[in-house]
């Protein structure tokens, strides 16, 4: 009964007792000697005793190594059967479980259900390196295994994520091994994956090298939102480094490549674009920064983004503010305010009511401040889901 208590924790339910010991066992008076003797104590009044940590370890520790992976699985499969359980609490007793492919199919998603929440840290990372020791440990899947490689890729992902870089990019560089030279969505994102990380190294020569490889590897292939992402991570790399020219000349030829990557006539993404109106205007010309803007607000609503268009619209605002034009100024900013607020941006519905204060600068202070929020917003952006 103890035992019960100490490795299922309080993922159990009152009740939950019965169907998982043995027939015949009186599970309440067990229940009610373990509360005398302060053995357990319940934490919520509906909720099944639970052992203090220590003891719980314990407990854990003197049970023979058949007898706990067994208790596991029961109570793993009570708590699939009754229903309600979180995929971490599943995950974690499936791995001592040794339940094999259902194990590695639960760090899995628990691991990217971990991403999602954006809890790269101490939950993301962790399942999805417990996915791997399962599939090398007890799946015994080779290395040229489709499925080991995305996974040694997602850890990978999820090290850079959580700041991890030097243990992200031995993953990454031990994946290139085992790839075909060039090719394929696999290497492209592995590269893409090297190119962010040095990056944020500050070492942009090679991280231009890396993406633009990336790239390469898409050749001929329909994979659209992969190549959307590596040219916008490029175009954001060219305007760090000053290189706007270089920018607007690449344009031409990834608004080509992004079509075949469709197969469709498609309009450039609305990301590409506000990298291109910040370009444009870093280059002089205010015109063709404007309607750069106005073509990323109308790609934004082709494709559906309210974020997207919300952020060409500050934009747009703050273009409008540097042409003293109030009127249109407060008219892209209010709608862009209001966009922010549908899509859950906090912080950017506070930009636009702080441009929307009144505060008009003019001349050189107005020019400059508009160049650096027009930069640190494009600097800013991510990739749409």
């Amino acid at each position: 009964m103890l035992a019960l208590y100490a490795v299922a924790g309080p993922s159990i339910l009152p009740g939950d007792e019965g169907a998982l010991l043995p027939a015949g066992v009186d599970w309440m008076e067990a229940r009610g000697e373990l509360e005398r003797q302060d053995l357990v104590q319940l934490n919520h009044p509906h909720g099944a005793p639970m052992c203090h940590p220590t003891v719980a370890e314990l407990v854990k520790m003197e049970l023979p190594d058949d007898s706990l992976v067994g208790l596991q699985r029961r109570i793993m499969e009570r708590l699939e059967q009754r229903g309600g359980a979180d995929i971490f609490t599943l995950s974690s007793l499936a791995l001592g479980a040794e339940m094999g492919e259902r194990s590695f199919q639960l760090q899995q998603d628990a691991g990217q259900r971990a991403l999602e929440l954006l809890d790269l840290e101490s939950k993301g990372r962790i399942f999805l390196e417990r996915a791997l020791a399962v599939a090398t440990r007890e799946l015994l899947l080779p290395a040229d295994d489709e499925r080991m490689q995305q996974l040694i890729l997602e850890v990978a992902e999820a090290n850079g994520g959580a700041g991890h870089h030097l243990a992200a990019e031995e993953l990454l560089y031990q994946l290139l091994d085992l790839l075909p030279e060039k090719g394929g969505e696999l290497q492209a994102r592995t590269r893409l994956a090297l190119g962010l990380i040095l990056e944020t190294r500050a070492e942009p020569d090679r991280a231009r090298a890396w993406l633009e490889q990336a790239a390469e590897d898409l050749n001929g292939l329909q994979a659209h939102k992969l190549l959307t992402e590596i040219y916008g991570r490029l175009g954001e790399l060219l305007l760090a480094q000053g290189e706007e020219t270089t920018l607007l000349a690449e344009m031409e030829v990834w608004a080509g490549r992004l079509m075949e990557a469709a197969d469709q006539a498609i309009p450039v993404p609305w990301h590409l674009l506000l990298l291109e109106t910040a370009a444009r205007y870093k280059t002089g010309d205010p015109e063709g920064a404007l309607d750069a803007a106005d073509r990323a607000i109308s790609s934004a609503q082709e494709e559906g983004s309210l974020a997207g268009e919300a952020r060409a619209r500050l934009v747009q605002g703050q273009l409008d503010r540097v042409n003293e034009q109030p009127d249109r100024t407060e008219e892209q900013l209010a709608r862009a305010h209001i966009l922010f607020l549908r899509v859950g941006d906090r912080m950017g519905a506070a930009r636009c009511l702080r441009a929307l204060s009144g505060q008009r600068p003019s001349g050189r202070e107005l020019l400059e401040a508009a160049a650096r929020d027009l930069e640190q917003q494009v600097k800013g952006h991510r990739m749409p889901e």
